[in-house]
């Protein structure tokens, strides 16, 4: 395998078509075929391997840590390559932008223009770019994605030929802000133009959204008031109709009685709400909010099983010991704590003349529960 890796990054570089991060080229038909070319001229001294019949058409070559897609069922040097794709293994190998599997998010989107700096859009998907107008050539960069998590970002260069349009593409699978492979796809027929016209326009209108953005600090702050929420909902503020119209209907709904009013627990299915409320059951105030689910994003884009490496760099680490920052007892600060089956992380910021509490549990590595109350 270490032969393979070998070959296909001689031929690369050979071909000069490994840029810096710095330059962040707009993708290029070119380069993407140069590259599935590379990987063809790269199988052709590897032993033969019996192609499987994919099921789209066309023929897949396996060769472990890469795989080529022709229509033709034995590989020569003139075969047309319909897909390529990196795939994980011992050696994964890189593409033209240096990028494979095991790369993170980060280093994927800085390989190539990124005009959106805070991925700004929509919860679900968000703009990089627009380069060109059509009818001439156009470059979109965009992602898909689950909140701050990336699941897809699509480089796809669109090249009008009348009412046609060819397009080719680069596709980075990710999970967990990894990229888990990569396909590269170079120019076939695609959409008619005015359906590629369709596209381009509602990527537009994305690139005008501000629904969701990523925290993406260089240099993490404190926790501070704006960080508290969760989603939709502000801890400050959010009331009972708040929280159902996030959640839906709650599965149970109790009351406490307690000094001169009520506590309201609401339950969903990996979340829990307390509210305080008065001595008629009326002007609830959330003063406790726990998640153990998928259904809420934490502060800062934080998710269910995420690595407390990764969680813990949202902050800053300055202090030393069980001081993460501050001084340990009064917001802003951070502290540590290691338990017999769980590390502890608290948070504690101030909000409106008081202190509120981001608690993170982590098991085995990953963030178990997250708790947001009141000091």
């Amino acid at each position: 395998m270490k032969r393979i890796v070998s070959l296909l990054i001689a031929c690369v570089l050979a071909l000069g078509c490994l840029p810096a991060f710095a330059d962040a080229a707009y993708p290029t038909a070119d380069e993407i075929a140069a590259y599935c070319d590379t990987l063809l001229q790269t199988a052709l001294t590897l032993p033969p391997v019996s192609p499987e019949e994919a099921e789209d058409g066309g023929w897949c070559f396996d060769y472990g840590t890469f795989s080529l897609y022709s229509e033709d069922q034995s590989l020569t040097a003139d075969s047309g390559i319909l897909l390529a794709e990196l795939l994980p293994g011992e050696d994964s190998l890189r593409d033209m932008r240096g990028i494979g599997p095991g790369s993170t998010a980060q280093e994927a989107l800085a390989a190539y223009p990124l005009d959106n700096e805070d991925l700004a859009g929509a919860y679900d998907e968000a703009v990089l770019y627009i380069n060109g107008i059509l009818p001439a050539d156009v470059r979109v960069g965009s992602i898909v994605r689950s909140g701050s998590h990336v699941l897809l970002i699509d480089h796809t260069v669109y090249m009008p030929s009348g009412e046609q349009v060819q397009a080719a593409s680069v596709l980075y699978t990710l999970e967990n802000n990894r990229v888990t492979a990569v396909q590269l796809i170079p120019a076939v027929e695609t959409d008619n133009l005015e359906d590629v016209q369709e596209e381009i326009f509602r990527l537009s209108e994305l690139q005008e959204q501000r629904e969701y953005s990523a925290y993406r600090a260089e240099t993490p702050t404190p926790l501070a008031r704006e960080d508290l929420t969760f989603g939709p909902i502000d801890f400050l503020s959010a009331t009972e109709a708040d929280l159902t119209a996030a959640l839906g209907a709650p599965d149970s709904d109790i009351w406490e009685e307690e000094d001169a009013g009520y506590l309201h627990t609401l339950q969903w299915d990996g979340v829990q709400a307390i509210l305080r409320c008065d001595a008629r059951k009326q002007n609830g105030v959330l003063h406790y909010l726990q998640i153990y689910s998928e259904r809420l994003e934490g502060p800062r884009g934080m998710h269910m099983e995420d690595s407390m490496e990764t969680v813990l760099a949202l902050f800053p680490r300055e202090g030393e010991g069980d001081v993460l920052y501050g001084d340990g007892d009064n917001a802003p600060t951070g502290v540590i704590s290691y338990g017999p089956e769980a590390v502890t992380v608290l948070y504690a910021a101030e909000a409106e003349e008081e202190q509120v509490a981001l608690k993170l549990d982590f098991v085995d590595d990953a963030l178990w529960v997250i708790t947001c109350m009141y000091l």
